[in-house]
């Protein structure tokens, strides 16, 4: 990853920062300061693109485009013409329309995870969250993105925290946060989820940033954003606590029980006949010849590929329908680390590209030597596109064309 003169001064900000107190990594994040008119590969530039892509899936009724609208406080149905369009231009071009439509009423739009349905988008972000997690580390929970934009005075839903870090990138007029410490909100309950805070405000931290910084507050944080009614964007990168290591391998476990269990005839009693062993010792002692099986070693594993291919993030973008190329190309790994394989116990091969991942029984020596080149950032003849393993890299958006070297 190419280093920025920003790194080390972002690097400097967490480490006297993270889970200990809010703050602001001034002038962090040069990508959030280019307006989008000028700068197509600025942060507002492909967070729109990002929003317009987003809203064109769920007028199709993609499950996976989340939106919530408030207007005026209170949560309306996301009525497709309320949501971004190309048409609009740009971030402010969209906000503009709202308020037009809206005659000046406050409203405000949270977006689900917007990296979901653009691509160049879903780079931005990992490209941030490499920053990040270079210094803190990968949760055990994840990351996702959301994105607020609009005219509002206060976040609609009042004081709220989550069991995750954030960081906020404002791409869009100024953010500012009053935020408290989580043992704060447990001694003062009236604030919790609460538009009527002001006798808790001598007892906030504020925090502010505009296009260009990083807002960040550590996990469980009481905080809700204040503003003027002037239009205002930003998305987050959110780093979740709430699953651990044991967990995500008991989940693995779990998972490979049903499996087993799906293949046999129900038990129905749950008491045992006179003499025989209790049930539910058996059953006990049929997860433990699960958890010694080398099946779910490599379960595992391939879960650990899938998620370190994504750089941690819970959710990945869907894999394409259709391959980008026809005929065998040179092409190069998209982003270098997101194309990972390793042998499994049995013998197949996991390959995990951009969060997802495929089992193959077997990988000739030009699968593994192309794969080993991507891995290392060459550019490496792509193959024959029509073959599973060079379609599936294509389709998961782990190559991008490169001129041969």
């Amino acid at each position: 990853m190419t280093a920025h003169p920003q790194d080390d001064a972002l690097a400097a900000f967490l480490e006297e920062n993270w889970e200990r107190a809010p703050g602001t990594a001034r002038h962090a994040h040069p990508d959030g300061a280019a307006p989008a008119r000028s700068a197509p590969d600025g942060d507002a530039a492909l967070l729109f693109a990002a929003l317009t892509a987003a809203a064109a899936n769920f007028r199709r009724g993609d499950p996976r485009a989340e939106f919530v609208l408030w207007i005026d406080g209170k949560e309306t149905e996301p009525a497709p013409a309320l949501l971004p369009e190309i048409g609009d231009g740009d971030l402010e071009g969209y906000l503009a329309r709202m308020q037009s439509a809206l005659r000046g009423a406050d409203f405000t739009l949270l977006v689900s995870n917007p990296h979901l349905h653009d691509a160049r988008f879903w780079m931005r972000a990992r490209r941030l969250a490499r920053r990040v997690l270079k210094v803190v580390g990968a949760p055990n929970g994840g990351l996702d993105t959301s994105a607020f934009l609009g005219c509002y005075r206060q976040t609609p839903f009042g004081v709220h925290r989550g069991q995750m870090s954030v960081l906020t990138a404002p791409v869009l007029g100024e953010k500012r946060f009053l935020l408290w410490p989580y043992a704060y909100g447990c001694d003062h309950r009236d604030i919790q989820d609460s538009l009527s805070y002001d006798r808790h405000r001598g007892a906030a931290l504020t925090a502010t940033a505009g296009p260009g910084d990083l807002l960040y507050w550590p996990s469980d944080y009481w905080h809700v954003a204040e503003a003027s009614p002037a239009p205002t964007a930003a998305w987050n990168i959110g780093l979740w606590w709430d699953r651990s290591a044991l967990m995500r391998a008991a989940n693995a476990l779990l998972g490979a029980a049903r499996a087993v269990d799906r293949g046999r005839r129900r038990e129905r009693f749950a008491t045992a006949p006179e003499g025989g062993a209790d049930p539910f010792s058996l059953g006990l002692a049929d997860l433990r010849k699960i958890a010694a099986d080398d099946a779910l070693d490599d379960a595992v594993r391939i879960e650990w590929l899938r998620f370190s291919s994504a750089d941690g993030f819970r959710d990945a973008p869907a894999l394409a329908t259709a391959m980008k190329p026809t005929a065998k190309t040179p092409a190069r790994a998209a982003m270098k680390g997101a194309i990972l394989f390793e042998r499994l116990g049995g013998g197949e091969f996991c390959v995990a590209a951009n969060g997802h991942a495929e089992i193959f029984e077997r990988l000739s020596k030009e699968d593994m030597s192309r794969l080993s080149g991507l891995a290392r950032g060459e550019t490496v003849d792509a193959g024959d596109p029509s073959s599973r393993l060079t379609g599936f890299l294509w389709r998961a958006g782990a190559l991008e064309g490169a001129g041969a070297s």
